[in-house]
């Protein structure tokens, strides 16, 4: 079973364990002559008729457990049994029961024997299936890299959901749709990340064939090859740039006789000069000379001109002459810098060369991009690989600047960027547990509080192989929490932990709830999301969640509520003066998502206290179990209450509701939708309830007070959900060692939901993990 829903089963009942068990040291109670002389006596009188040799229902025969090593070798289904123990659905209401005392013994007893199996004869960390970015990861990676927050990944198909979570390994498959999403994501990504010239270049060409001006005819000394510069010292001509950008200038020019001095030349664009360049006596051969230049859109004078003073003395120097082949205007190449994005200017620092080829300078610019793409150092093949794309495409006639968006695409779409891959460390033993390398740390990290890859500082200290230095660890905590990133965990865990998310579903009736619509919704998840973010950055402890007497609301929402002076769409935080609204049981998110969208629902709001405040989990249903719609066809008239109390006359449902139906009575005071009401309907309601362990209450609050007194418990419940969603596997009963581990830390901590994450990061199943025989 991969629910660790036992933990707190005797707490849960908090009764006074019978004089035997307070007599017995922890060693005598898991002995084997105590499974002998007192477990297996009690286990044969009140399970034996129905689990034995000769009628096992439910492939359950106790006669098999002849010993403790047979039953710590059944961890599972010791854990179902006790499950079965606590709801009361064994031994069945029919059969002879239990005593409480009894029933603790027996639950107290289970659980030390999984405690003996899992914590000290089978250590084990677990193993994380490798996994794909989920898509919340995936928009945050890309933003994280290319400094755009493009959100492509909400064309992608909805992530399937595990153990509560959207993270977990084993659920996140990679269909053929998938992948072609990705291709078209990556696509869009480079072409965002790297803007590039229209591919469709133009070339403006001048040679002597052609002369540049019929006004220049009487200037230039005819040559079969060149045009001869003589007296007035300058060309000009006008072209139409189609689009801005960075063109590429070529002049061929060379001396005809040396002047005896270096002969400057100036480029001009518009008036202004952009280059000054030296032409150098090779004739009979022309020297060409290069330019890049950044040319706006429009019309653009170019003039090649020489110093007055020189025209002057070249037209006194008999023989010297200033030859110029042609003029050559090609591109753009590029576009202007201030159009590049500051990710384009990062990442495009080489560009080929004389001594540089296209590959060259794409490996070159390559390298350190991967290194944060693929969350570790790379190697020079793996480079090389991504830089081949752009010399393909270079030859295939792209510009370097759509070579690199090629390169780019590529990055995107490869395994080691989409995928989370944690390696074996020992090929030669691939099921042996290991510590995580240096950046398979710094990776969980970041994925578990920031849904992202990892910053500069984290993949420095792994570089460093500092991340596994536990106070490290916690030191980084403690900053990445600070990050405004650190948002990710209340979006990511929290709504999914608190299954906010089902808000955005949720259709009250409009003619009973007129005022409730998506803005509304939107604004009660917002409350609860606040409270989560706030609980962790000012270091309060979890039972704030329970207890709480603050909380946060714009307008729309306190008029919900009936709370006057809040004005406005912005959050902030409110005190609580009203004694019915009380920590998170009592915010409208979670009132609303456990109501039916015309009634309240006592059943789904018990359910859910028990699963997310006291983690422990009832069992399905049975598929015989009548719907609550029959025991209201037959009394139409009657209360929710009486509907449910006819419902659980049916001994199928009577173990489970017993549980359940207390804990949701204690808020039917509030409505569907969260608003307080005193009646429902035609009939006063009433949230007093006994909960099972014998604690009585009047209304909400005197449950909270109730709640707020099983701080362990919740500590239990709210360690299992974030350990899941940290490691991104479900739990184990082999997980229960660190779950012990990290609450009994978390005593001497205040309980403090930020001592919490850190301790979760130092836990082994975080830190550790099971080779799964040589798989990726």
């Amino acid at each position: 079973m991969k629910h660790l829903w036992f933990y707190s089963l005797v707490s849960v009942l908090s009764l006074t364990l019978c004089a035997s068990l307070r007599a017995e040291n922890p060693s005598e109670l898991q002995s084997e002559n105590f499974y002998r002389e007192t477990i297996k006596p009690l286990l044969q009188n009140y399970c034996a008729d129905c689990h034995g040799p000769d009628y096992a229902e439910g492939d359950l025969d106790f006669s098999q457990f002849t010993t403790l090593q047979t039953v710590q070798e059944h961890g599972e289904k010791w854990e179902h049994i006790a499950r079965m123990i606590e709801f009361g659905a064994m031994p069945p209401e029919d059969s002879a029961q239990f005593t409480e005392e009894e029933k603790s013994l027996v639950l107290k007893w289970i659980e030390g024997q999984s405690t003996t199996a899992n914590c000290s004869l089978n250590p084990d960390p677990g193993r994380v299936t490798i996994r794909r970015l989920n898509r919340a990861e995936y928009d945050n990676t890309v933003r994280d890299l290319i400094g755009m927050d493009l959100r492509l990944a909400e064309d992608f198909p909805s992530d399937d959901v595990g153990y509560g979570f959207d993270n977990i390994g084993d659920v996140l498959s990679l269909p053929p749709l998938l992948f072609e999403k990705y291709l078209t994501a990556a696509e869009k990504i480079a072409y965002r990340a790297i803007v590039a010239p229209n591919p469709e270049a133009f070339r403006i060409q001048h040679h002597a064939g052609e002369k540049l001006s019929k006004h220049y005819n009487a200037y230039f000394d005819k040559s079969t090859d060149s045009f001869v510069l003589r007296d007035q010292g300058k060309i000009v001509t006008k072209f139409s740039a189609g689009q801005s950008g960075v063109y590429q200038i070529k002049i061929s020019a060379t001396q005809w006789e040396k002047l005896g001095k270096p002969v400057e030349m100036e480029l001009l664009v518009d008036g202004k000069q952009k280059w000054l360049f030296t032409v150098n006596p090779v004739r009979p051969y022309f020297q060409s000379y290069r330019l890049p230049l950044p040319l706006k859109q429009g019309e653009h004078v170019i003039t090649l001109q020489i110093e007055q003073e020189l025209a002057k003395e070249m037209r006194k120097q008999r023989g010297f002459r200033l030859h110029i082949k042609g003029v050559e205007l090609t591109g753009p190449t590029a576009v202007l810098p201030e159009e590049q994005t500051a990710f384009q200017k990062n990442l495009i620092k080489h560009r080929p060369e004389k001594n540089r080829s296209v590959e060259q300078a794409a490996a070159m610019n390559l390298k350190p991009f991967l290194r944060k793409a693929f969350r570790r150092t790379v190697t020079m093949d793996e480079v090389n690989r991504f830089a081949r794309l752009a010399e393909a495409a270079s030859l295939q006639g792209a510009g370097f600047t759509e070579a690199m968006q090629v390169a780019l695409t590529g990055v995107f779409v490869s395994p080691h960027f989409l995928f989370r891959v944690e390696h074996d460390q020992d090929p030669n033993n691939p099921d042996a547990t290991h510590f995580l390398s240096d950046f398979e740390m710094a990776s969980r990290l970041s994925y578990f509080l920031w849904s992202s890859m990892p910053d500069e500082t984290l993949l420095k200290l792994a570089e460093q192989g500092k991340l596994q230095d536990e106070n490290v660890l916690r030191h980084q905590v403690k900053r990445m929490l600070k990050d405004p990133k650190s948002k990710a965990l209340s979006d990511n865990f929290a709504a999914q932990w608190l299954n906010l998310r089902s808000l955005e579903a949720f259709s009250p009736d409009p003619e009973r709830f007129p005022t409730v619509d998506a803005e509304l919704l939107q604004a009660m998840q917002m409350e609860t999301l606040k409270m989560f973010e706030t609980v962790i950055h000012e270091d309060l402890s979890i039972q704030t969640f329970i207890d709480a007497r603050f909380s946060f609301m714009n307008e729309k929402l306190a008029k919900h509520y009936g709370m006057p002076g809040v004005k406005g769409n912005q959050f902030r935080k409110v005190a609580l003066k009203d004694p019915h609204r009380q920590g998170i049981l009592t915010h409208a998110s979670i009132l609303t998502l456990t109501s039916n969208p015309t009634r309240t629902s006592p059943v789904q709001r018990g359910k859910w206290i028990m699963e997310n405040i006291l983690g422990v989990s009832p069992p399905e249903a049975p598929p015989n179990v009548p719907a609550l719609e029959e025991a209201q066809a037959s009394n139409p008239n009657a209360s929710l209450r009486e509907q449910l109390e006819l419902h659980r006359q049916n001994a199928v449902c009577a173990s489970c509701h017993r549980q359940m139906d207390a804990l949701g009575f204690g808020f039917e005071n509030y409505d569907v939708v969260g608003r307080w009401r005193d009646q429902d309907g035609k009939h006063p309601v009433d949230p007093s309830g006994v909960l099972p362990t014998g604690e009585a209450f009047q209304n909400s609050e005197e449950l909270i007070d109730i709640l707020s007194n099983r701080q362990q418990e919740f500590a239990y419940a709210l360690t299992e959900k974030m350990l899941t969603y940290a490691i991104g596997r479900g739990l184990e009963t082999f997980d229960r060692c660190a779950i012990e581990e990290i609450v009994s830390h978390l005593e001497t901590q205040n309980y403090q939901l930020s001592a919490l994450i850190s301790e979760v990061v130092l836990s082994e199943p975080f830190r550790q993990r099971r080779g799964d025989g040589g798989s990726l």
